[in-house]
């Protein structure tokens, strides 16, 4: 972890773990957006998942100068799941991606949320590798869903 400060390269990695599982669960649901009918038990896995993530994240130790993109993140993970349950009752209800997109707005408020997190990752790892620094970027993209 090149470029990040020691004390901080414990809770870097353990936060980019959980934003893994969060983006494998994230993308199982997202599928699930798909079909008229989604897969029983798809959206309730991402939930629970979620949350369990989520509550992990909250008892996370976390640096001083992290707390607040550390909250942006929580908020975000939160937002998604809200997005993704409207979304499902949404699809249920016959529309389609972009009715959902536009109409639920949780989705690009979590997208908002996550490109603050990484302004403020690279305002705090200004010294990161590049590969770092394209490391940290991913996670958040992928975890996006715009």
């Amino acid at each position: 972890m090149a470029g990040i400060p020691p004390s901080h390269r414990g809770y870097v990695s353990h936060v980019c773990s959980l934003v893994l599982k969060a983006i494998h669960l994230r993308l199982e649901a997202w599928e699930g957006l798909g079909p008229p009918q989604p897969p029983a038990g798809l959206l309730d896995r991402y939930l629970s998942g979620t949350k369990y993530i989520v509550g992990k994240l909250k008892k996370e130790p976390t640096p001083k100068s992290m707390e607040e993109s550390h909250k942006m993140l929580v908020e975000a993970l939160e937002l998604q799941m809200t997005f993704l349950q409207r979304g499902y009752e949404a699809r249920a209800s016959g529309q389609n991606w972009q009715q959902i997109a536009d109409g639920v707005p949780e989705g690009k408020l979590a997208s908002g949320k996550l490109m603050s997190v990484w302004g403020c990752w690279q305002m705090r790892y200004p010294s990161a590798s590049p590969e770092v620094v394209d490391s940290l970027m991913h996670h958040l993209c992928a975890l996006d869903f715009y």
